[in-house]
């Protein structure tokens, strides 16, 4: 499985994404597709990125590039479901909200 395959395309509407599931040993990158959100604005880039993440899974790193954000996903209990959410700003002075579910299952 590659990241391409654990990227999710933002959306418009808020609704939580899901992601594929994850190990409980694995530390695997997962990420956020945003041009959909900037379909408007081709000049538009991600300038920040803050990831809240709940307690039991670690985010080990993250990046971003122009209209992507990565996050590096270890540790979390076995059978939960834990929701992240990503925050970006732009370089056009917009903030937006993103949140994903990652279940953590036995491999």
């Amino acid at each position: 499985m590659t990241l391409k395959s654990r990227t999710v395309l933002a959306q418009r509407e808020l609704r939580t994404l899901s992601w594929p599931n994850k190990g409980a040993h694995e530390v695997l990158d997962f990420g956020i597709d945003w041009s959909r959100r900037f379909e408007d604005r081709q000049e538009e880039v991600i300038t920040t990125v803050v990831w809240s993440v709940p307690a039991g899974i670690t985010k080990d790193s993250d990046w971003q590039d122009a209209s992507r954000t990565v996050v590096w996903l270890s540790g979390g209990e076995v059978g939960k479901t834990y929701e992240l959410t990503c925050r970006i700003r732009t370089n056009w002075g917009r903030t937006f909200d993103q949140t994903v579910s990652v279940k953590v299952i036995t491999k």
